[in-house]
């Protein structure tokens, strides 16, 4: 859009220029980011609202960033988990954006929360999304990634309130 666009501009050339304006131009993430997890809450009408979004990487972080969390296996002798990423600001997943989904697979059989997941997000200079999964075993090295960049959507700032006002 014209305003990142604008903002890109201004960067090179206060950089070409070797300038300084008194400020700093900074990218930051318009939208929380985080993974699909399981509403596990005791009331049956919160739980009726589906999915949770556990945010990984808060809405405004500066870019570059990254971010890890831990999560645990739901069901005993769980073999995998499906790693699904969404964008916004809602704690329910069915009112944010799904970006991308992949399955970590081959996990250790072990009873439920037995097993640690790992989870790490990194945003580069570029704004590019690398996710990677990890099942924490010192016996094992099995992780997934997913690089997210195509599958994002351009909002345009309108957009981007609509979502965070969704919350």
């Amino acid at each position: 859009d014209s305003y990142g666009a604008t903002l890109m501009a201004a960067k090179i050339l206060i950089k070409r220029e070797n300038l300084s304006l008194g400020f700093n131009l900074m990218d930051i993430t318009p939208l929380s980011l985080g993974v699909e997890v399981v509403n596990e809450d005791k009331n049956e009408e919160i739980r009726k609202e589906g999915p949770k979004m556990s945010v990984i990487i808060k809405r405004g972080e500066s870019i570059p960033c990254t971010k890890i969390r831990s999560y645990v296996t739901v069901e005993d002798n769980q073999e995998s988990v499906p790693i699904i990423v969404y964008e916004g600001e809602n704690a329910y997943v069915k009112y944010n954006h799904r970006l991308k989904e992949k399955k970590l697979t081959g996990l250790t059989k072990k009873p439920k929360g037995k097993v640690h997941i790992e989870v790490k997000f990194y945003i580069d200079v570029n704004g590019i999304l690398n996710v990677t999964g990890t099942e924490v075993d010192q016996n094992k090295n099995n992780s997934i990634q997913l690089k997210i960049k195509d599958d994002m959507v351009e909002y345009s700032k309108e957009e981007i309130e609509k979502l965070r006002k969704m919350n």
